[in-house]
């Protein structure tokens, strides 16, 4: 990325699949409820009890029973795509500055049947899950002056170490030279 080497790091596909061996150290009842598939994070415990659950976006990595719940809002046109839809962030390896990042979710509803609440009476009994947005942040590149400044300060440790070099090996020249014409005079 603008001349500046970098490693890609990239959110595990496995992020919301809370049943996966890589995601064991959590709660799989806390963040997954029974009746969704892998592939969605249940945010109601965090958020009061609101029906929200959240994903990458256009459900990329999740099972296809998400695309599958609203097909006209998730249409073929707009599948999931790695390169417009993963959530990475790219580090220079020796100081660890962000060269490039992007941070992209999607809020989702999470519907159930509700036959006290006349609008959910009429869903099906399975839970529905609907996109209410997804949302990104980042950027791609860092741009002119900040370019410049990080390949200083990738620069810096060389430069300073070419120039404390020069300085131990100039004394050092200047006294062996100063040497050679107080004693070397004498023996000729």
């Amino acid at each position: 990325m603008d001349g500046v080497a970098s490693v890609r790091l990239v959110a595990d596909p496995s992020s919301f699949n809370f049943s996966s061996a890589s995601s064991s150290c959590f709660s799989a009842s806390s963040f997954q409820p029974p009746e969704l598939p892998p592939g969605a994070m249940d945010l109601s415990p965090c958020c009061e009890g609101a029906p929200l659950v959240a994903s990458f976006p256009h459900f990329l990595h999740a099972d296809g029973w998400y695309a599958r719940q609203a097909p006209e809002l998730t249409p073929a046109s707009s599948s999931p795509s790695r390169h417009q839809h993963e959530f990475y962030v790219s580090l220079d390896p020796e100081l660890g500055v962000p060269v490039s990042a992007q941070v992209r979710f999607q809020l989702n509803l999470h519907l159930r049947r509700d036959a006290a609440f006349p609008p959910l009476s009429r869903l099906p009994k399975t839970p529905v899950v609907l996109p209410l947005l997804w949302a990104q942040e980042g950027f791609d590149s860092l741009g002119g002056w900040r370019v410049a400044m990080l390949k200083m300060a990738l620069a810096a440790p060389d430069v300073v170490e070419g120039a404390t070099m020069a300085l131990m090996f100039m004394p050092g020249k200047k006294m062996r030279q100063a040497k050679q014409t107080r004693f070397f005079p004498v023996f000729l």
